[in-house]
């Protein structure tokens, strides 16, 4: 557990081939399933990436393994976003960034260990997502998530999916859809 932050419950991996970086987790690791969201282009989604704005269009997937969620993110457009530049430095994938969930966002953010890496900021609707640049440790970002109760929520219920997963139907649709129990 971060003595700063909090316990780290999350991790994100850039995949250059989402349907490849699904088989392994899926048929290899055994964890799933995974609910996945292909072409998420953040229509209700604002962020700033090295004092630009941040267009995307990325495909998505998350499930549990215990305690922690792994993220699998793929790039559709090829735009400046923490994914795209870490697969420019890493063509073959990997894990891009750590999520810690915060209470107090103001004062994290605020905090003077933070305040100069931060790289990217923004919402995707009412949640507030944040990264610390990660280059200086060979690529891992450490991501801010914005502890809500519509966030913890989300997470429960993927967690809940996953730890009662019996090997069936490995990929799903997004969570709260007709597909995703």
């Amino acid at each position: 557990m971060s003595m700063k932050f909090g316990p780290i419950f999350h991790v994100g991996y850039a995949v250059p081939d989402m349907d490849k970086a699904l088989a392994y987790w899926t048929d290899v690791m055994g964890v799933g399933p995974f609910f996945l969201e292909r072409h998420v282009t953040g229509q209700d989604e604002e962020y700033t990436y090295k004092g630009q704005r941040c267009v995307q269009d990325v495909t998505v997937a998350h499930a549990y393994t215990g305690d922690m969620d792994i993220e699998l993110i793929c790039p559709n457009l090829v735009s400046p976003s923490p994914v795209c530049d870490y697969l420019a430095r890493h063509p073959e994938g990997g894990v891009q960034h750590l999520g810690v969930l915060i209470d107090d966002w103001e004062a994290t953010l605020a905090r003077p260990e933070v305040k100069p890496h931060l790289v990217l900021q923004g919402h995707a609707g009412n949640i507030r997502i944040a990264f610390c640049d990660g280059f200086a440790m060979g690529g891992t970002a450490l991501e801010f998530i914005e502890a809500s109760d519509e966030i913890r929520g989300k997470f429960s219920r993927l967690k809940s999916f996953c730890h009662d997963w019996d090997g069936r139907d490995p990929i799903r649709g997004k969570i709260g859809s007709a597909h995703a129990g």
